[in-house]
């Protein structure tokens, strides 16, 4: 099985449903993985409403993580330059090695 793995995040919200129906239409034994990275935990759900309509009709199997780097013990990046800026995309790249690790998947493709 291939693990195919993407980020989305809310200040590119807008770009959710270009990757995701993408992902789904490859052909093969695959199984998608979806790591949501919100900085409005209790409003992510009317942001992300087409990404969840998608994932609810979709055939394809697929995992969804959603999570905040404002619940994380990571101090924030206070500039945009810098390596710090790129900490959710590596935290949210390493739960996607995690959980194809756990779903024991042969390979891992990274949709960016």
């Amino acid at each position: 099985m291939i693990l195919v793995a993407t980020l989305v995040c809310d200040r590119k919200a807008s770009s959710q449903m270009i990757a995701v129906p993408a992902m789904a239409a490859i052909r093969g034994d695959i199984q998608l993985y979806v790591n949501v990275e919100t900085r409005d935990p209790s409003g992510w759900r009317a942001t992300f409403a087409p990404l969840l309509t998608f994932l609810r009709d979709c055939p394809v199997p697929h995992f969804l993580d959603v999570w905040s780097p404002l619940e994380t013990w990571r101090e924030h990046p206070t500039i945009d330059d810098g390596g710090s800026r790129l900490a959710p995309i590596v935290m949210a790249r390493n739960m996607a090695i995690d959980c194809a690790l756990s779903k024991r998947a042969s390979h891992l493709l990274f949709v960016d």
